[in-house]
């Protein structure tokens, strides 16, 4: 697994994602454009592990970007669907520089009217359910978003 490991802190990954700064739930082509800027900055240790993976894929099937930097603040904000009052997108901005690397972000207009970034939080009296609202059980395999003729080729992941 260790070589399906990116370490950001021995990259210099977190000061490009300070350069972030456009609220990608405002003004999400703004935003995009400024990520794709940003990952053409990243180190060429770490483009050259994502594509990769965006080429051959592993055995696992997942590749973690490790030491990310923190989102301050987010244990206090219980976030709807759709909706994100965080003061910074720190965890949006990791994830839209991975994506990056392997095809377009896109979300879907039958789903939060195609936002891009879900901020799931679990949900009192589903905890044991095999959903977003889950905590108690470990999720099994499925696939995203089974039900439209385009799904997704990777998901990712942010924990906070």
């Amino acid at each position: 697994m260790s070589s399906n490991i990116i370490d950001s802190k021995e990259n210099n990954f977190d000061s490009l994602i300070k350069e972030i700064t456009i609220n990608p739930y405002n003004d999400d082509v703004n935003f995009f454009k400024h990520i794709k800027s940003i990952s053409d900055k990243l180190p060429s240790t770490i483009k050259e592990k994502l594509h990769d993976f965006y080429l051959h894929g592993n055995d696992s099937g997942i590749i973690l970007l490790s030491s990310c930097p923190l989102e301050h603040g987010i244990e206090t904000i219980p976030t709807p669907k759709g909706f994100s009052n965080k003061k910074t997108f720190i965890s949006e901005s990791c994830l839209a520089i991975v994506a990056s690397y392997f095809g377009d972000i896109f979300g879907y207009k039958e789903i939060d009217d195609g936002i891009k970034f879900h901020n799931i939080v679990p949900l009192e009296g589903m905890e044991y359910e095999q959903s977003y609202g889950g905590s108690k059980v470990d999720l099994k395999f499925h696939t995203e978003q089974h039900f439209h003729e385009n799904s997704p080729d990777y998901l990712l992941l942010f924990t906070l």
